[in-house]
């Protein structure tokens, strides 16, 4: 239960004798949030700006970061700051140019200013939050939306290091090995020196990170530190905080840190268990603000504070700072709310304990037991005295009332755009949200509609029994997909529908669907054989199913084929009439469905004799959605009968069958795995229905983006690449998953092609191919499609999506980084790296438009989308 405690502050006073830090205020009035040394000269970062000082602190010049080619401003926070020498440093953090990331560099104390880039693979928004240099020339930096970028020469270049895709707002190398890199949920280590990096899951969102050594590792959250023993692998909290809003920490030793927060400087000792305070930081302004710590930068054996409002701290030592006064609260329910407020015990001293608020005396116990009941304005103050000293301390209290019931939240839920989230309240409370990004929003029937992307906290707010109560939820919202790359493949001849069956990524078959033609590819279908036709003319139904490169069954019409050399030639080997659904386990073991009587009758046979002879082993009643085998011996059949699921299952290659216990009104019309036991199905409405228990139960998502009405007429075809990937093609739309089929997104038809899907193959991780039936337009013939992680290549050099050959020629290629290439043709240009990244892209172009390259030098893939196709070449970027 988030409480709305909104603000707490220890004013502790104090005698002179605890002073360690002295106060500097340049006059900025504006937030600092980092600094940086080089002898007598400092660098800090502000909103937009760099303070310069050469005498050591005593005076500071602001510079405001602007571009050096139009003098506009270009920054927003600058977090990270870097003097090379006297004169030179480097500056990052939030800038304004479009989506760039990059890094400030500069030669004359920031009087002008050059950019460098950064190449992080696309990311956005790009944003650096810290950096962390191991050795002189070699420094890591993260930030939002990618994970690492590095630099060996400097900070005079960038590149990616490490994408998991984690926002990470701190890092920190104990040495030139071992390092830490932490954010949401997520944390990255490394053991030598950045090459390799883990992802860990964190227990919390941390905000920064220090490294007393390689295994112990000090990091916080909003209100807890943290603590590491073996390296960042494992996290206990440090004892209890006595307060809120930590915002950075720096190790002192294996057992000591020192905490930046809103209010003030505090040291920790004993692995947590002791908590003191340095007053002299704890700054209070007019208006309730006071000057919190952003950085804590260590000079030597001397300690600088980069502050709030402008204000500088500087520590001479981290020797003893004053115990505090008020070391914990927490709450729990009673009436509205109680909140219990500790004094800690001061080692060795007995001290009497008065606790007031406003002129009222509460209490002199150790631990008061403050109950709201209405909204309080008030400050709360503890005196303590031990007979030769005493000590106050205040907390100014800003409490609204709230309820403590049941949470009506879940912590962390993923969703789709567009998409309501339902909420449950407990008993009679009344629900209504705050925060983007609502769309929509109903307290009585309890429920939002989320639209964006990315992560967003939202926080519901709600009423109960004359009390205000609130939850919070992180909410990741699915629809941030990269775009495909689906291209019609090479084939040479034109069918309508096609059965695929590829037995790795190179060989793949297809059969018509309703028809007679065969055809077959040998380099992942950038060309197709000719089409073999078999004898029998008047086939209505087929089926194909390889066993290797070389052996095969085809079902065609009234006949069952063989070949033994990859297809080149057939021989009938059956009359066994209109076998459908083929899964051969080997050369000789096989079952099948037969014949198509829908929707009257079906017969699951097998044939242990290469297709010879076939043998029912099942018969029923209805019409089968297909047949589909995890391993030999975990092998389904789904299927209806009229509005009846027909859903079975053998554990023994199809000797036998059984039927499993479902709720039996779902008529299934596709279906694939996504693991064991796990099974998702189309009904024949085009709802989606998952079974996670091998078929025995069935349930349907209460929020799905996929169109409504039957599927009856159209192809319908659902098909898993792997537990998490998958597609489904409906209504002449097709749509993918990245979630196991919780979220759908629609491809559009630029995409497609304009095409649907009647089979899918995935025979690895890396070459995935759908068969069409038909165009959108109904006028084209149906076609084969590969998925490439980047635009593919056959040889001619171009890919047109309607297969054939044409010129595109950009120049001069090779090109020298910094020249700029003519493109000849109009359209929407994207440059690859060989890995599959966009490196640059730039919109629409006019034909024989110029664009500028500025990338480093390699081979390149450079595509351009036009209305109707989609063209590649090879792009050399000379040194």
């Amino acid at each position: 239960m988030l409480r709305n405690l909104l603000f707490c502050f220890w004013a502790l006073l104090a005698s002179p004798a605890f002073a360690q830090w002295t106060v500097q205020n340049t006059g900025t009035n504006a937030p600092l949030f980092a600094l940086s040394q080089n002898g007598t000269h400092w660098l800090a970062g502000s909103l937009g700006t760099v303070l310069y000082s050469d005498n050591n602190g005593a005076s500071w010049v602001e510079r405001e970061l602007r571009d050096p080619v139009s003098n506009l401003p270009i920054a927003a926070d600058v977090r990270c700051v870097r003097l090379l020498s006297p004169q030179s440093g480097l500056a990052s953090g939030t800038f304004l140019l479009g989506n760039t990331q990059m890094v400030a560099f500069s030669n004359n104390a920031f009087a002008s200013l050059g950019i460098i880039p950064i190449n992080s693979g696309g990311g956005y928004p790009r944003l650096l939050y810290d950096w962390s240099f191991p050795q002189p020339g070699v420094g890591f930096a993260c930030g939002a939306n990618y994970s690492l970028v590095k630099t060996n020469d400097g900070g005079q270049s960038w590149s990616l290091a490490n994408n998991s895709g984690a926002e990470l707002f701190g890092i920190d190398f104990f040495d030139e090995n071992h390092g830490i890199a932490v954010g949401a949920y997520t944390l990255l280590l490394t053991s030598n020196g950045g090459a390799n990096w883990q992802t860990l899951p964190a227990p919390t969102v941390f905000l920064d990170v220090s490294m007393a050594s390689a295994s112990v590792v000090f990091a916080i959250s909003e209100n807890q530190l943290y603590r590491s023993t073996d390296g960042g692998q494992n996290w206990l909290p440090a004892g209890v905080p006595p307060l809120f809003g930590l915002k950075c920490v720096e190790a002192l030793d294996e057992h000591s840190v020192l905490l930046g927060t809103t209010f003030g400087i505090f040291k920790v000792e004993d692995d947590g268990q002791a908590w003191s305070v340095y007053p002299e930081t704890q700054i209070e302004l007019p208006n309730f603000n006071y000057v919190g710590i952003n950085q804590l930068y260590r000079s030597g054996n001397s300690w600088w504070a980069a502050c709030d409002h402008g204000y500088l701290m500087k520590g001479n030592d981290t020797g003893p700072a004053q115990p505090l006064a008020i070391a914990s609260t927490s709450s729990t329910g009673g009436g509205c709310d109680t909140f219990y407020y500790q004094a800690t015990a001061f080692a060795g001293n007995t001290w009497s304990l008065q606790w007031w608020l406003g002129d009222q005396l509460l209490s002199t116990a150790a631990q008061l037991n403050l109950t709201f009941t209405q909204t309080v304005v008030d400050t709360l103050r503890l005196i303590v005295d031990n007979g030769s000293a005493t000590d106050t301390a205040f907390w100014p209290i800003a409490q609204e009332v709230f309820v403590d019931v049941p949470e009506i939240l879940p912590p962390q839920v993923e969703t789709c755009s567009g998409t309501p989230l339902q909420f449950y309240p407990a008993g009679d409370a009344q629900v209504f949200l705050w925060e983007p990004p609502v769309l929509f929003m109903d307290p009585n029937a309890n429920n939002a509609i989320f639209t964006g992307s990315g992560d967003a906290t939202v926080v519901a707010y709600y009423y109960y029994q004359g009390c205000i109560g609130s939850d919070t939820v992180q909410v990741d919202i699915l629809d941030d997909y990269p775009p495909q790359y689906w291209h019609p493949t090479v084939q040479g001849t034109n069918h309508l529908k096609f059965i695929l069956d590829f037995v790795d990524g190179q060989h793949g078959f297809a059969v018509e669907k309703n028809g007679d033609k065969f055809i077959r590819t040998n380099d992942g279908a950038l060309t197709w054989s000719a089409p073999y036709t078999f004898f029998n003319p008047n086939a209505s139904t087929a089926s194909i199913d390889f066993v290797d490169t070389s052996t095969g069954y085809a079902s065609i019409g009234q006949g069952l084929f063989r070949t033994i050399d990859g297809g080149q030639s057939w021989s009938l080997v059956s009359f066994q009439t209109g076998l459908n659904n083929l899964n051969f386990f080997d050369e000789t073991t096989g079952i099948a469905s037969g014949p198509d009587l829908a929707p009257l009758s079906f017969n699951l046979y097998k044939t242990t004799d290469s297709g010879q002879n076939w043998t029912p082993e099942y018969s029923g009643i209805g019409q089968l959605a297909g047949i589909k085998c995890r391993t030999p011996d975990d092998c389904y059949c789904l299927g209806y009968n009229g509005a009846q699921s027909v859903v079975l299952r053998s554990s023994d290659q199809g000797s036998s069958w059984q039927t499993t216990a479902f709720n039996g009104l779902i008529p299934f019309v596709s279906f694939d795995f996504l693991g064991p036991d796990s099974l998702i199905a189309m009904g024949f409405s085009g709802d989606l229905y998952f079974s996670y228990d091998a078929g025995a139960s069935w349930t349907e998502p209460n929020w799905m983006i996929l169109p409504a009405g039957s599927v009856n007429g159209t192809e319908a075809v659902v098909a898993m690449a792997n537990s998490q990937t998958g597609f489904l093609s409906l209504n002449f739309d097709l749509f993918k998953t990245f979630d196991g089929g919780q979220c759908w997104y629609k491809l559009s038809a630029a995409e497609t092609g304009g095409y649907t899907a009647s089979d899918f193959a995935f025979p690895d991780s890396t070459h995935w191919y759908f068969a069409s039936p038909l165009a959108f337009d109904l006028l084209a013939p149906g076609q084969i499609f590969r998925l490439d992680s980047v635009p593919f290549m056959p040889p001619s050099g171009t890919v047109l999506t309607d297969g054939s050959a044409s010129t595109f020629q950009p120049s001069p290629n090779p090109v020298a980084s910094g020249q700029m290439l003519r493109i000849p043709l109009a359209g929407e240009w994207q440059i690859f790296d060989l890995s599959g990244r966009i490196v640059s892209a730039g919109g629409q172009v006019k034909a024989d438009e110029s664009i500028p390259i500025i990338l480093p030098p390699g081979l390149y893939l450079l595509s351009l989308r036009q209305r109707e196709r989609l063209l590649t070449c090879k792009l050399v970027v000379a040194p």
